[in-house]
């Protein structure tokens, strides 16, 4: 049974305006949120500690360290820099391979932060061990885009089959895949690293036990296509952005639907909880980033600030 909707916001309640639309996130202590603008590749940096201070860093893409405030950017040359917040700083990070092909389309940490992988314009993956920056062999993998397994020892990849591939890192070798979930536009690992959870253009979001590569349940809400999917960090909860606007909450236990946001005019392509799972940060191709009281659903009353 579904919850109570929460009331239509206002627009007096955005966070931020951009060009475009991007992903988001936040640091692993929650003081920094992050959002790319794709329209100018700029990524701006809230210091949620500090009224309105903001850092811009040029980039297509991020994704930030599970330990310590440091993210990992995709300038817009495509190549991949290290950034620690505080202070800004650029860091020495991974070394670009002897042959890069083209530069990198997106990139991932392992859960506990030791591992990074990136994958290439032809869908190779790279592998780096953080410490000390060891690169490992590259899996040819057609990949679109890639997850983390549980241990950091196996990697989920999505490619042009519409399936999902597990690859065991060590040799390179797939170990399976999880079939049955067509037109799939995005996927997330809980926190513990036991569900994958996929959305797709069917309207549809399905969990599946990493473990097994089993379905364990589908979700229906029926408010579109699904282009976003997340986690909440204690792994109870998981949301989803609708090509309509809407994000529908569900209980990962049950499978029942918990509630709905309202807010968005255009689908919501990023989703992601903070640390402490209080709030939800929306990012949507209506150019707006919206924040959610996660125990209300109520959107977080700010003034809009500007992005750009």
């Amino acid at each position: 049974m579904c919850g109570v909707n929460a009331s239509l916001p206002s627009d007096g309640n955005v966070f931020a305006h951009n060009n475009g639309q991007g992903p988001v996130g936040y640091s692993a202590d929650g003081r920094f949120l992050a959002w790319q603008d794709s329209g100018l590749d700029v990524i701006t940096i809230w210091d949620l500690t500090r009224t309105n201070a903001t850092h811009q860093i040029n980039g297509r893409n991020f994704v930030f360290a599970p330990t310590g405030n440091r993210l990992v950017v995709i300038s817009a040359t495509k190549k991949l820099q290290l950034w620690n917040l505080d202070p800004l700083t650029e860091l020495t990070g991974p070394r670009e391979p002897t042959e890069p092909a083209a530069g990198w389309t997106s990139t991932t940490f392992s859960l506990r932060g030791d591992r990074l992988a990136a994958v290439d314009a032809v869908g190779d993956i790279h592998l780096w061990t953080v410490e000390g920056w060891i690169e490992h062999p590259s899996i040819s993998a057609k990949a679109g885009w890639v997850l983390f397994g549980r241990d950091g020892d196996a990697l989920l990849t999505f490619g042009p089959k519409d399936e999902f591939t597990l690859w065991r890192i060590a040799t390179g070798e797939p170990m399976g895949a999880f079939r049955g979930h067509s037109g799939v536009t995005t996927a997330s690992v809980s926190p513990d690293g036991r569900l994958l959870a996929t959305g797709s253009k069917d309207t549809t979001v399905r969990l599946w036990d990493l473990a097994t590569r089993s379905e364990l349940a589908t979700l229906v809400g029926g408010a579109g296509e699904i282009h976003s999917v997340a986690f909440s960090r204690d792994g109870k909860t998981v949301a989803a952005g609708s090509y309509e606007g809407v994000i529908q909450l569900w209980n990962v236990a049950s499978g029942q639907q918990v509630g709905t946001l309202q807010g968005h005019i255009s689908f919501v392509n990023s989703l992601a909880f903070s640390p402490d799972g209080s709030t939800l940060a929306s990012s949507s191709v209506d150019k707006t980033l919206r924040l959610w009281k996660a125990a209300t659903r109520e959107e977080i009353s700010r003034p809009a600030s500007s992005a750009r």
